[in-house]
């Protein structure tokens, strides 16, 4: 080690020279804010592009569960309307085969094909013609349009033209080619026509329904085709799924803005907070330290705590100061010699290698850690938002097809009653005739057998069922509460004969005590009739004027149907629920990709923005103390104007002047 020859002066001390200004702190504020805004930007720009990023996967998967809302709709007003193709089909040609030709008889097509030519109609054609128009004006099903179309054939138009319409517009028209493309698909299709049918001045968005009916000859068949406007429905749907996106979108905002002000209050306040408390206040101490030095204290010691980041530079400035003021005691006591500064480590404390500030990872971890929970946070509210927006689409996309399934089969109700009337002869009897028939059947109710009426509607029932129609698998005519008859709802007829005069299930009975066409899903269920799965259950009122005992009594019966909805409500939560998972797991990923690339980046940023501007000048005090504790007076630390340790770097070096000038008078008088 270096030694300071040291000659008594003969004088009772030394003064330090002081500058003529006080220093301030040696950590300025401004350095803990520019090293926060730094941070902060950074934070927030990660921010935004993660708020971009959740924004992004959430729009495409609403864009995907709006497409399939849609779809489900329209496939279960296409299924509906569909069913009942087949049935009216069969039933238009079972009540013609009474009246007329029968529509797929040969002598129907030859007659067709030459009335076409002259666009005359035929008896048949006039019978269809009302009936098609009967359920048009009915509002079954919605639809706008019916039409039978006959394929090209010889001596007809080279396109299928309309031979038979409820619409004497559309009579001997060719069907527009988007039509027929629909048609030749398959025997069976339906498509939405967003655009309309401008060939048959339809706008906006059509559902159009084909089925094909085979007639008796070879080649001899006709198309079925329906037109269903679906704008209202459509535009219902969008509007709901706008308002739940605007909605959704408002909440990720309001949650992501939050963030984005939670992160600005940690990465500017809070970690401004940490810097100050673990990186400036020490820095501080020292400085205050060295000015307390210089004004000629030299029993000052800063104190070093446990596990701190700045041991090694508070080790170093103390070992100086105690080496200062041995030599300045010396020098007062007029002791010549050398003073042999020796590298002495006080009790207790154990020297570390390097350089004097090697802070822990734990002010970095501690940034980075708040930093990322905010991200998670962040994502997990996003998550959150998102998963019940997706449970309140599920819910709505359920709820519009349901309703629109009951409002479907609730709406066909009037049509089928003018059907039944038409196929059956005991409904369109004489009132002499429908007087036997009442009495036959209240015969039949009090000895609860089966009267032909009954027969006859339990067949019709039965078919309707056996042929898919609207879904329905089980359907029933009950009568209410009388005192003739039962003092609860009994059923009357049935499409199984099994409940024929037995009561319906509580729960129906309650929908029915409403007094109005209604509808319910009940999800579990009921067992007792078969039915182990959600089933619709649709209500409908119907009577009229009968013939009895020379007067007419108003006759109520209640129409009630069953259908199974356990497949479709499962293949919405199916989807959905695939969807949510899908953008759960986008989100996670989302939120896993960005709370790294915060350890990464803000870890890098914080960890190289506090070494440049905090560990490396602090690395050269230690080393200038160092320097000076092993003998070495004409250390002279640089100081950079602007430089964040700017006074405390000034103090050290005119501290160390001082002492170099106790030295020179030291060694003048001896």
């Amino acid at each position: 080690m270096a030694d300071i020859q040291i000659e008594p002066h003969g004088s009772k001390g030394y003064d330090f020279q002081m500058s003529d200004a006080k220093h301030s702190k040696g950590f300025q504020k401004e350095a803990r804010r520019r090293i926060s805004l730094q941070v902060t930007a950074v934070v927030l720009v990660m921010m935004l592009l993660f708020s971009l990023a959740i924004f992004i996967s959430f729009r495409n998967s609403l864009n995907n569960m709006t497409e399939n809302g849609k779809e489900k709709i329209i496939d279960t007003v296409a299924t509906v309307v569909s069913s009942s193709n087949l049935f009216n089909s069969n039933l238009l040609r079972d009540i013609q085969s009474q009246e007329t030709l029968p529509l797929t008889s040969s002598e129907f097509f030859e007659e067709v094909v030459e009335a076409i030519p002259q666009e005359t109609l035929t008896e048949t054609q006039q019978f269809a013609n009302d009936i098609l128009k009967k359920s048009v004006d009915s509002g079954s099903l919605g639809i706008e349009a019916s039409v039978y179309a006959l394929p090209p054939a010889p001596g007809t138009k080279d396109k299928p033209v309309i031979v038979m319409s409820s619409d004497d517009e559309y009579q001997y028209s060719e069907i527009p080619d988007e039509i027929t493309a629909i048609a030749v698909e398959s025997d069976d299709n339906y498509r939405l026509l967003k655009d309309g049918i401008p060939g048959m001045g339809m706008e906006g968005p059509y559902l159009v329904n084909t089925f094909k009916l085979n007639g008796e000859g070879q080649g001899d068949f006709l198309y079925y085709i329906n037109l269903k406007p679906m704008g209202e429905l459509l535009d219902a749907v969008d509007t709901f799924f706008r308002n739940e996106t605007r909605h959704v979108y408002t909440v990720l905002v309001i949650v992501l803005g939050l963030s984005i002000l939670l992160l600005i209050l940690i990465s500017f306040f809070v970690m401004g907070s940490l810097l100050n408390r673990r990186l400036a206040r020490p820095i501080e101490e020292l400085s205050t330290a060295a000015e307390q030095v210089m004004e000629g204290d030299l029993d000052v010691q800063v104190e070093i705590k446990p596990r701190e980041e700045f041991s090694q530079l508070k080790l170093a400035f103390n070992r100086m100061v105690s080496k200062l003021s041995e030599i300045v005691t010396m020098s007062t006591e007029g002791e010549a010699g050398a003073v042999n500064i020796q590298d002495e480590v006080p009790a207790g404390m154990k020297t570390e290698a390097g350089k004097g500030l090697r802070p822990r990872s734990t002010l970095l971890i501690q940034i980075v850690s708040m930093i990322s929970i905010v991200f998670i946070l962040a994502g997990t509210a996003s998550v959150l938002v998102i998963n019940r927006s997706i449970s309140n689409m599920v819910e709505n996309t359920k709820e519009e097809v349901i309703d629109t399934r009951a409002e479907l089969t609730m709406s066909a109700h009037e049509f089928g009653l003018e059907l039944l009337t038409l196929v059956s002869p005991l409904l369109s009897a004489n009132p002499a005739g429908q007087e036997e028939v009442f009495n036959e059947f209240m015969d039949a109710v009090m000895n609860k057998t089966v009267s032909s009426l009954q027969a006859e509607s339990n067949k019709l029932l039965k078919s309707m069922v056996d042929s898919g129609l609207l879904g329905i698998e089980l359907l029933c005519d009950l009568v209410p509460p009388n005192p003739l008859m039962s003092s609860n709802y009994m059923v009357l007829m049935s499409s199984d004969l099994d409940y024929l005069y037995t009561e319906p299930p509580d729960e129906v009975a309650e929908l029915l005590d409403k007094g109005e066409d209604s509808y319910e899903l009940y999800e579990d269920g009921f067992p007792e009739l078969g039915f182990n799965e959600a089933t619709l259950v649709t209500t409908y009122e119907f009577g009229g004027e009968v013939a009895a005992g020379g007067t007419t009594q108003e006759s109520v019966l209640w129409s009630v149907d069953y259908t199974p909805m356990g497949g479709e409500i499962a293949g919405i939560d199916k989807f959905f629920g695939d969807e949510s998972n899908r953008l759960n797991v986008t989100t996670i990923i989302i939120i896993a990709v960005y709370v790294l690339a915060v350890i990464l980046i803000t870890g890098f940023i914080t960890g190289y923005l506090i070494r440049r501007k905090i560990l490396l000048p602090i690395d050269d005090l230690v080393d200038a103390a160092r320097e000076v504790t092993a003998g070495n007076l004409d250390v002279q630390v640089e100081v950079r104007r602007g430089d964040d340790l700017e006074n405390l770097k000034t103090a050290f070096n005119e501290m160390i002047k001082s002492l170099r000038d106790i030295v020179k008078k030291s060694a003048g008088g001896s």
